[in-house]
């Protein structure tokens, strides 16, 4: 976390430049340093060792140690690698797109952090442009450019946050899946000006719909084609036409996980942090969320990844959703202390609002979908008369 003096734009604490790894990608030069502010310190955990990773059982941990020394893992800002490289916190760890709640009683940030390993698997790949490509695969392409961030490289989605859209074909007509993707709905934008003459594509693939079978690196070079195609319009591009190999990661927005399908890495997966602005010094840090099938006897929550953000009351309350418990909880802003939670109908799926109505205050949250209800909610609470 950066502090900055929002006048100057100069930091409130130290920061030091360090050497960072360098990279082996052949002619790729990454740049030698990068700044390390020193207060506060990092919320989410940047660093992992063997001792590290998960032991939830002999087999999958065993599997793990391989997996892990396999990989070229040289800390923070380890770059994409052809060997695969473990990046930590992970492209979905740190603070997620919820943000953060502030106080400007005490200059207290409230931020929830996930520490969620990912595995990069850097690959060269070759193939035709995307002209050439057959509708599922440019509609592959599609995905990736718009989609994946969100529903994942599998298309699995997160529960708590985007639905899967394996079996979509089961679930919905073609008609309403492209009004969905054209028209946008909730966190989903309006895709619009960008779907016209790709809806054929984008069926083919979302609908999984059987051609001939191509490889993983012909499916993703689409996007790279039709980038360089976009160049094309200009003579200087046709002169000067890109003939440096073309580079891949395959895994990307993924988690790295054992056999078990648990986190790679020990518990807690999810903090909820309190960090005075003033002094740079930590309040408090407690497990945001639980796995109750995997929580030991006396020992803390094992914390659940999610994006949702916290809110802060001026009555003292910090509310938090977003985990896989299905709870909604507020805490003690002064203490980290939960003081009242409930059961969600499904996990709360956004950031916790607050309005007043003729003089009371209300809490809202969205959440998501469940089998009764496929919409989601949106619920309120408020204290008793």
């Amino acid at each position: 976390m950066y502090v900055l003096n929002r006048e100057t734009g100069k930091s409130l604490f130290p920061v030091e430049e360090r050497s960072v790894p360098v990279s082996y990608v052949p002619g790729e030069e990454a740049w030698p340093t990068q700044p390390f502010p020193l207060k506060p310190k990092p919320f989410a955990r940047q660093v992992m060792t063997e001792d590290d990773l998960a032991d939830f059982s002999p087999g999958a941990h065993d599997s793990l140690v391989k997996k892990f020394r396999s990989l070229r893992y040289d800390g923070l800002f380890t770059p994409p690698d052809l060997k695969g490289s473990l990046n930590l916190p992970g492209t979905r760890g740190g603070a997620e797109w919820g943000g953060a709640a502030h106080d400007p009683e005490s200059a207290v940030l409230y931020v929830r952090s996930n520490d969620s390993p990912e595995v990069d698997s850097l690959q060269k790949v070759q193939g035709p442009g995307a002209k050439d490509q057959p509708a599922s695969v440019q509609g592959k392409a599609f995905y990736t450019s718009y989609c994946l961030s969100c529903h994942g490289a599998d298309r699995n989605g997160d529960e708590l946050n985007y639905p899967s859209l394996i079996g979509l074909e089961k679930r919905m007509t073609r008609e309403a899946v492209l009004n969905k993707i054209k028209q946008g709905d909730g966190k989903m934008p309006a895709f619009a000006g960008v779907v016209k003459g790709r809806e054929e594509a984008i069926i083919a693939y979302l609908f999984q719909l059987k051609e001939k079978k191509y490889s993983r690196e012909a499916s993703d070079l689409a996007e790279i084609a039709k980038n360089k195609l976009s160049l094309k319009d200009t003579k200087d591009s046709l002169k000067n036409e890109d003939t440096a190999a073309t580079y891949l990661n395959l895994t990307a927005y993924s988690h790295f996980r054992g056999p078990d399908g648990y986190s790679a890495i020990k518990p807690p997966w999810s903090t909820l942090n309190a960090i005075d602005l003033n002094t740079g010094e930590y309040v408090w840090q407690v497990p945001a969320g639980n796995h109750p099938e995997l929580q030991k006897k006396g020992e803390p929550f094992t914390g659940s990844v999610g994006s949702p953000g916290p809110m802060v009351t001026a009555g003292g309350l910090v509310f938090l959703g977003g985990t896989r418990d299905k709870k909604f909880r507020a805490y003690n802003k002064d203490t980290g202390e939960t003081v009242w939670e409930m059961t969600l109908p499904a996990a709360g799926s956004s950031t916790p609002c607050s309005y007043s109505v003729n003089g009371k205050q209300y809490i809202a949250i969205s959440v998501g979908g469940d089998k009764k209800n496929a919409g989601g909610y949106i619920m309120a609470f408020a204290l008793p008369h």
